[in-house]
């Protein structure tokens, strides 16, 4: 089962951008970040990214490979510094869309799965996505494959269980797919941000608003009381108690924002997709 995500994302231009918070969509953080910004990251979040769309499409989530992740950076670096795109390892080395049983390639040429093991992975099922060009965030990556029916393919495929995501020079990016069971945790789980995170998030906004105005109103409340103190005894009275009221409309606020953010924190730690 060693099959090739084929198909050419060069020159794609059409910015795809992840659709903004309102719009109650499950994302990851670091979405729409530059790829070159931070790469580990990228990579990690278009592995999220990409596990979203897989159990949302019946699929189990992928866990990072760390041999195959390898695997692909090197290969995304090779393209980026030879200057080629093509899945058989070199300038030269295109073949037009092999069929099994896979022909023998060139010297100097190379499979995925070749590469794959090369590194010291244990197994030949392996499969491969690349991209290049305009694709400058995760998630314009992740859409360009997502709307190239042999890339989606790969993405969605259950079979596959672990990846290698690996981005070079911010433009050149390469998903190497497996079956192979290597025991990889890391499904960047972590970056998971659900509708209800957001929804959790949005509801601090105007609790941490509440509490900044009746802080505002118990400093205002403090000064009255200093200047009440010159005058009569009743003006002095009110003031005090004007500022007690602050005092406990502050706590309560407070206490609403403590809950609130409480509650925005348990929503965003996500443990599955």
């Amino acid at each position: 089962m060693r099959r090739l995500g084929l198909g050419v994302l060069a020159g794609l231009a059409a910015a795809i951008v992840v659709a903004p918070a309102s719009a109650q969509a499950d994302t990851c953080v670091g979405a729409g970040d530059p790829l070159a910004a931070d790469t580990p990251q990228s990579e990690r979040t278009l592995l999220c990214l990409t596990n979203i769309y897989r159990v949302n499409n019946g699929s189990g989530p992928l866990a990072m490979d760390p041999i195959l992740q390898r695997t692909a950076r090197d290969y995304s670096e090779d393209m980026r510094s030879r200057n080629y795109f093509n899945h058989f390892g070199g300038p030269g080395c295109d073949n037009p869309e092999p069929q099994p049983p896979y022909p023998p390639l060139p010297s100097g040429c190379s499979y995925p799965w070749d590469r794959a093991q090369a590194h010291g992975f244990p197994s030949n099922q392996v499969s491969e996505n690349i991209a290049r060009g305009f694709l400058p965030t995760p998630s314009d990556v992740f859409e360009g494959f997502r709307n190239s029916a042999g890339h989606n393919a790969n993405m969605l495929d259950p079979d596959w269980v672990v990846v290698g995501m690996g981005i070079a020079g911010g433009a050149h990016v390469t998903e190497n797919f497996s079956s192979t069971d290597t025991g990889a945790t890391d499904t960047a789980v972590d970056l998971l941000i659900t509708d209800e995170c957001v929804v959790a998030r949005n509801e601090v906004t105007p609790l941490e608003q509440q509490a900044a105005a009746k802080k505002a109103a118990l400093d205002a409340a403090r000064e009255k009381l200093k200047k009440a103190k010159k005058k009569s005894k009743k003006k002095k009275r009110k003031a005090k108690q004007a500022l007690k009221a602050a005092e406990q409309e502050l706590n309560d606020a407070q206490s609403a924002l403590a809950a609130g953010q409480a509650a925005a924190q348990a929503a965003c730690t996500a443990t599955h997709y």
